[in-house]
């Protein structure tokens, strides 16, 4: 609950957590999530290219270069 300057209150309550399967997540923010788990972990240009990957992972011929960048033996 929140309450305004003018004293009006506001309140919501949530039934479904969003990403649930009830309540999923839209793309961009699944994308928000992609790049705030992986920041820091991969390199930016990684993180861009391993999350278009896993978006069209049904057009990919081979997934060896997507598994060799997500354990790290882009590195090598």
């Amino acid at each position: 609950m929140f309450k305004t300057k003018d004293g009006r209150k506001f309140e919501k309550e949530r039934w479904r957590i969003v990403g649930s399967p009830e309540e999923p997540l839209n793309m961009e923010q699944l994308q928000g999530l992609y790049s705030k788990f992986t920041q820091g972990i991969l390199p930016d240009e990684q993180v861009r290219k391993t999350r278009d990957a896993i978006l069209h992972l049904e057009e990919l011929s081979d997934v060896e270069e997507l598994m060799d960048m997500l354990v790290f033996r882009h590195r090598i």
